[in-house]
């Protein structure tokens, strides 16, 4: 029965590592990462991208990047998103799908691909614009101004701390 008492209090004891201590206790803390940035939900107004090929160019803190993608994925593989080419590798974009919008949304989707589409762009820029091409035309030109906030992944007063920010665009077509 002893057994089971210290087997219960391996368990537990974890629990209290991420939390505040007390002044006569030392901090104990994890080793999760993080990194600083700004997570950005780019939406259309029903949540289908039609057909064609898209260029995202995100322009942040002096450096502009390019991500490309054809939509409808032609991929076999393809899965639950569509990850955009991007050329830099610390910047990212993919289109994540969601089901059963061909019969929920009026009309289907056209030969579309339903979903949202994530960006992730590193650092703590003071403004991020976005634009997004689709064929070569205009569809999204926006800035956005990140508000950041702080993040302890391994708790209070546990480093890292990172600055994170995110925002929704939403394309008027």
């Amino acid at each position: 029965m002893q057994w089971l008492f210290v087997f219960a209090a391996m368990l537990i004891a974890p629990l209290g590592a991420c939390g505040d201590s007390r002044d006569d206790e030392p901090l104990a803390c994890t080793d999760v990462g993080c990194s600083d940035g700004v997570h950005l939900d780019v939406r259309t107004a029903r949540d289908v991208w039609p057909a064609g090929d898209y260029t995202v160019e995100i322009s942040a803190a002096a450096d502009s990047h390019r991500c490309t993608a054809t939509l409808p994925n032609p991929s076999p593989w393809t899965t639950a998103s569509t990850t955009f080419k991007c050329d830099r590798t610390s910047l990212s974009a993919s289109l994540h799908t969601t089901q059963g919008c061909d019969d929920e949304r009026d009309g289907g989707t056209d030969g579309g691909t339903c979903g949202a589409l994530e960006l992730e762009v590193p650092g703590t820029p003071s403004s991020v614009q976005v634009r997004i091409d689709r064929d070569g035309q205009s569809i999204l030109d926006e800035s956005v101004h990140p508000k950041y906030r702080e993040m302890r992944p391994n708790g209070p007063g546990c480093e890292p701390v990172c600055e994170r920010s995110s925002a929704e665009l939403t394309l008027s077509e």
